[in-house]
């Protein structure tokens, strides 16, 4: 499931874990965390081992020094998953709601389509240029996982959820997941 930032607002540990646990994809050195909110031994010894790989006192606590260096190693992390936007934008007032026609709406289906590959429970759309019902019944699923009104219509918000979607799920190293 996406979670939009806002989640991880008054949820430092949980965010230290993400964080953490993103990194640690990028960098064997780094132990993995599965984020549940909770510092415990898990979260102690990921800490350790990322102050280890970064030359930081070893101490398994995190102060300011070891937050800022955890964040700059996730945003760095980040830009190998998620590399600059290479998919075109979509204008914020466009709204293109169920039985629209438009060109744009190849790319959208072609999208979905790669993810409905990926998740079984994604419904495979077709490729019509119009927002049919299989179109639609997919976009509900991007903003059902994402936490948006689920009305199937393609949106500045839902475009950017899908196509992060597709990135992430998309390139060398992926596989179907579920």
């Amino acid at each position: 499931m996406i979670r939009e930032p806002a989640f991880y607002i008054g949820r430092p540990i949980f965010s230290l874990q993400t964080m953490l646990r993103q990194i640690s994809f990028r960098d064997p050195r780094v132990l993995p965390v599965i984020p549940n909110g909770t510092f415990g031994r898990n979260t102690y010894a990921s800490v350790r081992s990322f102050q280890a790989a970064y030359g930081l006192p070893q101490t398994g606590r995190v102060d300011q020094t070891v937050w800022d260096a955890v964040a700059a190693a996730y945003e760095a992390a980040l830009r190998d998953v998620f590399p600059p936007e290479v998919l075109p934008f979509w204008p914020v007032g466009q709204v293109l709601r169920p039985r629209a026609q438009n060109p744009d709406l190849y790319l959208a289906q072609a999208m979905l389509y790669v993810l409905s590959q990926r998740f079984r429970d994604l419904p495979t759309p077709t490729f019509s240029g119009t927002l049919d019902a299989a179109t639609a019944k997919g976009l509900r699923w991007v903003q059902q996982a994402a936490g948006l009104p689920q009305n199937g219509s393609l949106d500045a918000q839902t475009w950017r959820i899908l196509s992060s979607l597709y990135r992430g799920m998309t390139g060398p190293a992926a596989e179907p997941m579920f």
